[in-house]
């Protein structure tokens, strides 16, 4: 971040970076997941509907994504915390010089 910022923009900025890149890789993920459940469950595009057997493929995709999903988010949140904390520790570090005896 630049130096032109206080400490309290800085950490703004910096949120907002982070909920963007977050929103980013979510919106990813959806599109990984779309095209993943659409070649797995989708057989054929003769018609405009899918049949049951589609139907339920793609119920079931959804279903272990959302159950994926939803499993990995507290691991994901505590790995978060960890970061974050650590990143602040490293922050706020300083750096003594070494006493070298000679």
């Amino acid at each position: 971040m630049s130096a032109n910022y206080d400490e309290a923009t800085q950490r703004e900025l910096q949120t907002f970076v982070e909920q963007e890149t977050a929103k980013a890789q979510m919106q990813n993920t959806i599109h990984e997941f779309t095209n993943r459940c659409w070649e797995s469950c989708i057989t054929s595009a003769k018609s405009n509907q899918l049949d049951s057997k589609e139907t339920s493929c793609l119920q079931n995709c959804v279903g272990r994504f959302i159950d994926t999903s939803q499993s990995m988010m507290p691991a994901y949140s505590v790995l978060r915390r960890l970061t974050t904390a650590e990143t602040a520790n490293v922050n706020t570090l300083s750096v003594e010089p070494a006493l070298v005896v000679t």
